[in-house]
């Protein structure tokens, strides 16, 4: 099967504008490093920078100038593979820097395509025998699939080197005195329960019926997380930007929203929100505005971000909203897919991965139970953790966070205080009602 004419235009024309966006912005780099590989590449010019590129970051060169990147493109023999000073100025020209993470996924997606082009062609090959055993055609296919998507198993590490690799993690967090393994949530039952917060590599699920503040709650966590020195990003895929601004003002200015929408707010207004758009650019803290996007697309914006922030926390809001790989998918299976794939992406980006999502209708009025989380089983089985926000009424300011899944701890109830505008602790002994998940 023979790849298209156009693919290899199309992709010479990807490769270049980010190998050259990469030359024009050094410091983008860091965004993609660790997307790609030489292999993913369809010019070999272009893979060979790619390589000298890598290199160059292994060496502590600092990607922070043009002319120090032309100079070791030089240095190292890849100059002249891509046109020597004519091919770059033509490179150049036909590149806007500062897009570089959207053609590294253009160039990792047309890489996908053609292994699993080949994937597929072998299968053919071997089914076109006479006498092929169709059992292991399928589940050789199966496997070169598998390996094509980079969701195979070939990151086996003896144990020995595991727990060496993890025995610096802490030293490292001890010698700068912060938490290594979780992310503080900032409430204090709930980390205590957690024993310190939320796992990095751990998959946690905080769910609740709409308007009973899961976003608030998340917000407040991610906020929380960001002051105690954690990088955080915030994926919101319901609320605007503006939303979301408005939101904080409420919580951090005493704002009121009528009075932003209607611009009737007074100077003194105008100061405390200075303060709180100051108070805020001191926090790591993140905010992705993604309305219908996929988990695909989910996926290669944390690579990006844990690349290029060091991102411990994610917060994504909310499940229900991420768009499937095929639109005639039925509810069940595209939750079903994407709680699987957000189980795996907390694992391989060892990130602390909080996803929102909603409780079905039994829940509303009463004390919700972890068989009420909408639209699939997968949601239970797949995570790490699951916590149930739950208030009598849409006024009550007395909340509960119920802790119905743990897979390394145990379980409990707590209670928060809500006044409207942020959650804080409740400051009662938590009841613990079962032993280990």
């Amino acid at each position: 099967m023979p790849l298209h004419p156009s693919h290899f235009e199309t992709c010479r024309a990807i490769e270049e504008q980010l190998i050259a966006g990469i030359i024009l912005r050094p410091g983008d780099f860091y965004a993609v490093a660790d997307a790609l590989d030489a292999s993913d590449f369809i010019h070999q010019p272009m893979a060979d920078a790619w390589q000298a590129f890598q290199a160059m970051a292994r060496d502590g060169v600092e990607f922070h100038r043009e002319s120090v990147m032309l100079s070791e493109l030089r240095k190292r023999g890849v100059f002249d593979k891509i046109g020597g000073d004519v091919g770059f100025a033509d490179l150049v020209t036909k590149t806007v820097p500062g897009h570089i993470v959207y053609h590294s996924e253009q160039v990792a997606e047309w890489a996908e395509r053609r292994r699993v082009l080949l994937a597929l062609e072998w299968g053919v090959s071997e089914a076109s025998s006479l006498a092929f055993d169709p059992d292991s055609v399928v589940s050789n296919a199966q496997q070169r699939l598998l390996k094509a998507k980079s969701i195979g198993g070939e990151d086996v590490q003896h144990l020995g080197d595991l727990m060496g690799d993890y025995l610096e993690t802490l030293e490292d967090a001890r010698a700068n005195r912060r938490t290594a393994a979780v992310v503080r949530t900032g409430f204090r039952e709930i980390d205590t329960a957690l024993s310190g917060g939320i796992p990095l590599g751990s998959y946690a699920i905080l769910a609740a019926r709409p308007s009973i503040g899961k976003s608030a709650l998340a917000m407040d966590i991610a906020q929380n997380a960001a002051a105690n020195g954690d990088q955080t990003l915030f994926v919101s895929l319901e609320m605007s930007n503006q939303q979301i601004g408005q939101r904080q003002f409420v919580k951090n200015a005493d704002m009121r929203i009528s009075e932003m929408q209607n611009a009737s707010y007074t100077d003194a207004d105008c100061l405390r929100m200075l303060k709180a758009c100051s108070e805020a650019k001191q926090l790591p803290l993140y905010v992705w505005q993604a309305a219908g996007i996929s988990m695909a697309r989910i996926e290669s914006r944390l690579r990006a971000e844990v690349a290029k922030r060091c991102v411990r926390l994610v917060i994504v809001d909310y499940l229900g909203l991420i768009r499937g790989s095929s639109p005639h998918q039925k509810i069940y299976e595209r939750v079903t897919q994407i709680s699987g794939e957000l189980a795996r992406v907390s694992k391989q980006l060892n990130v602390a991965l909080l996803v929102l999502c909603q409780l079905g209708r039994a829940a509303e009025g009463e004390e919700p139970s972890i068989n009420m989380l909408r639209d699939s089983g997968a949601i239970e089985q797949d995570a790490d953790i699951v916590m149930l926000l739950h208030r009598e009424s849409r006024d009550a300011q007395e909340a509960a966070v119920l802790l119905e899944k743990q897979r390394n701890g145990k379980v409990g109830r707590f209670s928060l205080k809500f006044d409207g505008k942020r959650f804080s602790d409740a400051f009662r002994d938590a009841e613990t009602f079962h032993g280990d998940f």
